[in-house]
């Protein structure tokens, strides 16, 4: 039971880091135009 809890922490927390990802990659194409999508990829693979 504790070990699930665990994991269901651990999935949130890199749902989370995605979602945070995500709201970042939006700003930095708000603020600049040009494609930022493998700074957001690499970000993901860390997570």
């Amino acid at each position: 039971m504790f070990l699930h809890v665990l994991q269901f922490m651990q999935s949130m927390c890199i749902l989370q880091k995605q979602i945070i990802c995500i709201s970042i990659l939006k700003v930095h194409c708000n603020k600049s135009k040009k494609p930022t999508s493998w700074y957001g990829y690499s970000a993901n693979e860390k997570a």
